[in-house]
């Protein structure tokens, strides 16, 4: 088909009249040889249940009285039938009771018979059936097979005959078309060189010379029209150009001006909003530290009280009733024996001295557990505060970490608050991710959204909350982070507006916190957006990230088995 869309139109029409012509021809050849041979079929059918009628009621006698020998001369007279090579005659039963056929013909005797008068077409032959009766009494059946030579030699001289004629018929339709076809093609011939002539030398003043009145004739004068607009519109556009160009010196130097003004107006914005981004972020480590000195604070509490219960202890002692014993053995140092065997004194001597030492091996325990507790309280001081001194130096650096030990350093600075307000954390971990990023921003923006829901959590007077934090694959090289809280939610107004910059809904919130994680996310190649049912039905947070943008990972979005902990314990558990 695209083949043919390339030739030539001459060769097109030729083709098209070839092509009418020969689907007419051929379409009026096969109704006829079509026809013509339902109408040999239908005679030939006619002239067989003729002659069978004739053979079956001649044969009637012979049948009836049992004479097989006068059946088969009957048969035998259908030797002059050239096409009939095989009939037999069979009784009322269905035997043979009499048959003739030529050489080799007796081997396709049908096996079965049927029921009334029938033919059929079939393997090269008609094959007919007509019944034997004399009056109103059957007795038998007649089978005759005539051959189809006649029928398939008229289909191979229809055949010869028709390409006879299609031959012919095309031959003499491609001189006609030939010639006609001139009458078509020669003025869009003519059209064609001049719009060649006028697209190569751009001259409008070449005018096509028509042939007729037709509909290439106005097709003819459209396009002399069309030159004759162009020419003029040519010139006017020479004209406008001329004019623009003084136009466009003019304009020049005022866009000159208006970039240089416009550059000086982005550069200020942009020094504009690194400061507020700069804001913002330190807004947030602000925000960060503040959570630091309240988790410090409430370790020192405990700390305190320690240190307390030691002092009161030690003061309680009765570790001086150990000086009191030895100076009484002192005393009676040189008759101990005596004091010990006959004093009374001596002789509670030894039971008091076994009592006072299992007390003060119990005090001592105390003492110990007390001081493995303060040594515990210190050492998650410094914790707390080697976590935000290792994120507390320039952002901007991308390392490759696993993203649940930032999650985790997150939760270590809030810890001790989550113990003191019965807080649960619920970690639901389907894989430990190696994400390669700014650990600092990520720390910030995670460090932000726990402390927003702890706040929720406050605010709703909820003594048992919970945080869940969920951790998944998702997309092609994708993580998603999860913070969700059922405290006190987000009303459906605020789910967009909580990311503005200094909107907030907290008495003593500054608004930099959200505005500055969407931001970074965002820098980042993820985003940060917020989920909420409305209000005291809770809310979610989702930062997503990339975790390496030139690599892909498998994709999961699918949570593992929810598992409740204290959030005092930091052991971190994956799904």
């Amino acid at each position: 088909m695209i083949r043919l869309r390339n030739i030539s139109i001459r060769h097109k029409l030729v083709l098209i009249i070839m092509a009418g012509g020969t689907v007419a021809l051929c379409i009026a050849c096969v109704a006829f040889v079509l026809e013509d041979l339902r109408s040999f079929r239908k005679t030939t059918v006619e002239e067989m249940e003729t002659l069978a009628g004739i053979v079956a009621f001649n044969c009637a006698p012979a049948v009836s009285i049992g004479t097989a020998g006068e059946a088969v001369n009957i048969l035998k007279t259908l030797e002059l039938k050239t096409p009939i090579d095989l009939a037999c005659v069979y009784d009322r039963e269905g035997r043979i009771f009499g048959k003739w056929g030529r050489e080799g013909a007796y081997a396709d005797l049908p096996k079965s018979l049927p029921r009334e008068d029938s033919y059929e077409f079939s393997g090269g032959f008609l094959h007919m059936f007509h019944e034997i009766r004399t009056e109103d009494e059957k007795w038998g059946v007649l089978y005759i097979r005539s051959e189809l030579t006649q029928l398939e030699t008229r289909w191979r001289h229809y055949v010869i005959i028709t390409f006879l004629i299609l031959g012919g018929s095309l031959l003499v339709t491609w001189r006609i078309s030939a010639r006609l076809q001139r009458i078509i093609s020669e003025p869009i011939f003519s059209l064609l060189e001049s719009t060649k002539t006028v697209a190569r030398n751009q001259d409008y003043s070449i005018r096509v010379q028509a042939h007729g009145e037709d509909e290439l004739g106005l097709l003819v004068q459209g396009f002399n029209n069309m030159l004759a607009q162009v020419q003029a519109r040519d010139m006017a556009l020479q004209q406008a150009h001329e004019n623009l160009e003084k136009t466009v010196e003019e304009r020049t130097r005022e866009l000159k001006l208006e970039i240089e003004e416009r550059e000086m107006a982005e550069r200020k914005l942009t020094a504009l909003h690194r400061e507020l981004l700069e804001a913002s972020r330190q807004a947030g480590m602000a925000e960060v530290a503040t959570g630091v000195l309240h988790n410090v604070g409430n370790v020192l509490n405990s700390v305190n009280v320690s240190t307390i219960l030691i002092g009161e202890r030690l003061r309680r002692s009765k570790f001086a009733n150990l000086r009191k014993i030895a100076a009484l053995i002192q005393e009676h140092a040189g008759d101990l024996n005596r004091f010990v065997a006959e004093d009374e004194k001596g002789q509670r001597l030894a039971q008091y001295v076994k009592d006072l030492a299992a007390h003060l091996d119990g005090e001592q325990a105390e003492s110990l557990k007390e001081l493995n507790l303060l040594t515990t309280n210190i050492e998650h001081i410094k914790e707390i505060v080697a976590t935000q001194q290792s994120y507390a130096s320039v952002s901007g650096v991308v390392e490759s970490l696993p993203l649940v030990d930032l999650i985790e350093d997150a939760l270590r600075m809030y810890v001790s608050g989550f113990q003191a307000k019965e807080i649960i954390v619920v970690r639901e971990y389907l894989d430990e991710p190696i994400i390669a990023a700014d650990k600092h921003r990520i720390l910030q923006i995670v460090a932000n959204l726990i402390a927003n829901a702890q706040d929720s959590l406050l605010e709703a007077g909820r003594r048992d909350g919970k945080i869940t934090l969920r951790i998944a694959i998702v997309g092609e090289g994708r993580v998603r982070l999860e913070v969700s809280d059922d405290g006190v939610g987000i009303h459906p107004d605020n789910l967009t507006r909580i990311f503005s910059h200094g909107f907030t809904t907290k008495r003593d919130g500054h608004g930099f916190g959200l505005h500055y994680g969407a931001l970074a996310a965002r820098e980042m190649g993820g985003s940060l957006t917020a989920e909420s049912k409305g209000e005291n039905c809770g809310a979610t947070f989702v930062l997503e990230l990339p975790l390496s943008p030139p690599e892909t990972s498998r994709a999961s979005s699918v949570f593992p088995e929810t598992r409740s902990e204290p959030a005092g314990s930091l052991d971190r558990r994956s799904g």
